[in-house]
């Protein structure tokens, strides 16, 4: 069982990190059918919820009233929100756009790169 779990555990580096690779180049999605898109894969992204669910079970500590918890998750929407809308803003210009545009393929692959060797270095490692 810890074999399957390790296992897991460098894979959850060396996926993501295939997906930055180079791949075929898809049309520019209507900006309503982007915002759609982009909603539903971050609703749907379970890396999120176990990502949150693991930070508030450990930091939060246990009879936390409910109205505590319900106001940190709201405060993880915000900044959710903000985060996403201020990327979002910040590439809305053309000059920016034109910049990301000519820079998104080596960002990707550097970042494919780091996720697979971090992927790997786990995954040779002893638990």
């Amino acid at each position: 069982m810890p074999h399957i779990l390790f296992g897991l555990a460098f894979s959850f580096f060396i996926v993501p990190g295939c997906r930055f690779l180079p791949r075929p180049h898809f049309p520019r999605l209507q900006h309503a059918r982007a915002f759609r898109d982009g909603i539903a894969t971050n609703l749907s992204n379970p890396k999120s919820m176990v990502f949150y669910a693991s930070v508030f079970s450990a930091a939060v500590p246990a009879g936390t009233s409910t109205g505590t918890l319900s106001v940190m998750v709201l405060m993880v929407a915000l900044i959710a929100l903000l985060w996403y809308g201020g990327v979002a803003l910040a590439l809305s210009s053309d000059r920016a756009a034109r910049f990301y545009r000519r820079t998104k393929p080596a960002i990707e692959r550097t970042c494919g790169f780091f996720l697979i060797a971090f992927g790997l270095r786990q995954a040779i490692s002893r638990p």
